[in-house]
This record gives structure tokens, sequence and C-alpha cells, in this order.
């Protein structure tokens, strides 16, 4: 139903716009990566990551463009998905998102964006799996509107934009046993979710080597079918709801050398998190209830420096950040499940290195690696993982058109 709905759409939108009269202009980029992982000193088999990005523009006018948009991924190396319980290991996953977008620009300072989209992801917990029939596996169907406003006669320049998206998750094949992740969320339809999102970015021109950028978003989630637990492990009529409050700041800083042959940029990135959930958590092997089980604060912090030679554009970009999750009110755990008198907190490391050469004109040699650190007070991890250390190396080709 949603695909029919979603090709509908497409249909419309097609036949209502002079196609025949428009100037097509199609972007792309294109990443191809063999690397491998490591995860708690274990080494995956080589494996390959795609990603393609396809923009068949459609211009009408200098005021009017059609913009459908696709992108995929495929990651054939063992990686760390952030899940809503905890860190959760995957040996393959891909994702595929169509996205339909139409721009408006009755005067170059002010674009108003219309859009649609969907996303597929798919995701396998062992290599026998097959592909769609992932736990987690996920459909999402979305549509929102953005206004864009440039002030190029203003001092610092400021660009500011505005939207709300809104947005259903789909979890077709979830289903666990409420022994595995607490009787709340046991079930089939549990995660499915209805999402409202109003957000604000913002950009302003300090000065000529600095620019600041600032964006916050407000968002409340809807569950379908996820009621609400009380302290006696009964559900009342009321669903869950959640309320997600994002703040983030980046600062760009282009540095000034003493050589002409080389550019370098400083960025340092901020973001701040609060999430607040009606649902709690009640553990039906212990008996124990936690109220306001998914409420946490979560601050996000790193800096990011690259290094440009010219004319070569040979580029080489170091980056760290470090994340803190702390919860309200959810205990921590020993490895054997007892609870503990704190309330579990998380911290994530990660350090990224990446270089990039072009040898022709749309066409360069990437290599990437990573390091990524996770500690936590929570040393249960039957299921998610708080406690571990993953890497991986990639090297590929990066062709853009």
């Amino acid at each position: 139903m949603r695909k029919r709905i979603l090709w509908i759409i497409v249909v419309l939108l097609w036949y209502s716009i002079p196609v025949f009269s428009a100037e097509f202009v199609p972007v792309f980029d294109l990443h191809l990566l063999g690397g491998q992982s490591w995860f708690q000193n274990e080494m995956s088999s080589a494996g390959v990551n795609f990603n393609l990005n396809f923009t068949p523009a459609l211009k009408f006018s200098e005021s009017l463009s059609f913009l459908p948009v696709y992108s995929g991924w495929y990651l054939g190396n063992k990686q760390m998905a952030q899940l809503e319980g905890g860190g959760f290991l995957y040996q393959e996953t891909q994702d595929h998102i169509l996205n339909l977008e139409l721009l408006h620009k009755p005067i170059p300072e002010i674009k108003s964006r219309l859009s649609m989209g969907y996303k597929k992801e798919w995701a396998k917990e062992t290599k026998d799996e097959f592909w769609g029939t992932g736990l987690y596996d996920y459909d999402k169907v979305s549509i929102g509107i953005q206004q864009e406003r440039q002030f190029t006669r203003w001092k610092f320049q400021p660009v500011i934009k505005g939207g709300v998206d809104v947005y259903a998750v789909f979890y077709p094949n979830y289903n666990s046993l409420a022994s595995e992740v607490g009787k709340e969320v046991a079930g089939r339809k549990m995660l499915d979710h209805l999402t409202g999102e109003i957000f604000f970015n913002e950009a302003i021109l300090l000065t000529d080597s600095l620019i600041l950028r600032g964006d916050y978003a407000f968002s409340y989630g809807n569950f379908f079918e996820q009621y609400v637990i009380t302290e006696s492990a009964d559900y009342p009529a009321n669903k869950r709801q959640d309320y997600i409050n994002e703040l983030g700041l980046d600062l760009t800083y282009f540095i000034p050398l003493p050589f002409e042959n080389l550019e370098s940029t400083l960025g340092l990135n901020y973001r701040a998190k609060l999430n607040q959930s009606s649902q709690n958590h009640y553990d039906v092997e212990r008996y124990i209830f936690i109220p306001h089980f998914y409420d946490y604060l979560q601050h996000k912090i790193g800096p990011q420096i690259t290094f440009t030679l010219i004319p070569s554009n040979l580029s080489i970009s170091i980056s760290y950040d470090y994340a803190h999750k702390q919860f309200f009110e959810r205990l921590a755990q020993n490895s054997t499940g007892d609870y503990l008198a704190e309330k579990m907190d998380w911290s994530l490391h990660n350090y990224g290195l990446r270089i990039s050469y072009p040898i022709l004109k749309s066409l360069s040699v990437e290599i990437s690696g990573g390091l990524q650190q996770s500690i936590s007070n929570n040393r249960f991890e039957r299921i998610y993982r708080y406690n571990y250390v993953s890497a991986n190396y990639l090297a590929g080709i990066a062709w853009e058109y």
C-alpha cells in the first residue's frame, strides 16, 4: 500500500509538470571502496562498500526545478549500529532512498522546497541470513516542506532555513520476547511510529575566514501499537509518545597559512540531544520497573582539520568526536544482569582519517580509516553491546559528475 501511494504521487507530479520543455541536468557520484574491519580484536573477511547518489534533475525555468534523487548504500564490512537499546553488530547492510523534490526560486535569495521520500533499509546479523528477514529492517515514508532565505545585502550575509517534516517508520519483521527486550516492546509492530518534526538552521559569515552554523529541531513521535506499561505490568489506554529536542553548532575556520600551495580548514562541531519518552520499562525476569526508561541527555563534540595541496588537490582530513549519553532513570547492570544503584551512562570516542587524491577531472582515489571505542558502566550485553573497540580501513575510487 505504501509503495502504491508513492508511485501514484510520482505519476501525478510527472504529468502535472511540462516535462518536454525541461532541461535535463544529471548529477551523480559513485564511491566504491574495499577493506576490512575489526571488532574486539577479531578481523572480518575483506568486504566492499558501495555508495551511489544520482539526481536526474529537470530544470523547467530559472525559478522552477524538479529533483528526483536516488541514494543507495551497501556496507559489506562489519559495523556497529547505534539502536535505541544500545550498540548492535551487523555483518552487512544496505539502504535505498528515493526522494522527490520540487524547488521554486522566485528570486535568487528565496528557495521553497516540497519533498517526499521513501527509504528501505535491510540489515543482516549473520552472513547466512537472507536479505529482507532482519529484525530491524524498516521502511520510512516522508513528506516535508522547507523555506530558505538569503540576506546577501546584510553585513554577515545570513542564510536562514526552516521547515516541517512528517514521516512514518515501519518494522515489518520486528517480533521479540519480553524476556529479551522488556515487556513494553515485546510482540510485533511495537516500533512502528509516526513523527512530526519542525526545524530551523542558520549560517552566518562572521568574518572572511570564519563561518558559524546553528540548527535546532523538535520532533514528536507517536507509536501505533506500543502502550505505556505501568509498575503493575499493566497497559493503560495511552500509547507511547516521544519528544526530542536537538541543538547543533558548527564553526568553520579557514586557516591563513604562509604557503601558497597549501590550504587548511579547521572545524568544531557540537550537538546536544534531549530525548524524553512516556514509556517505562518492566524486566519480566527480575520483576524490576524503571520509569522513563528512554529519557537521556547526549552531548557530542569534536574537531576536524583538513589540509589541501594546490594545485594537485590532494586532501587529508583528520577528525575526532566524543559523545556522552547520560540516562536519567535507566539503571546500569552488571555482567549477569543484576541492577546497580547508579544510572547508566555511555561514552563513545571516534577517530577518523581520510585521504583523497584526484587522478582525473571527475575521478579520485580515496583511503579512509576509523577507530571507535565505546565505554559504559552497563556490563549486561546479552543483546546490545556497550563496551567494545572497533576499527576499519577502506580504499577505492570516487567518481563525480
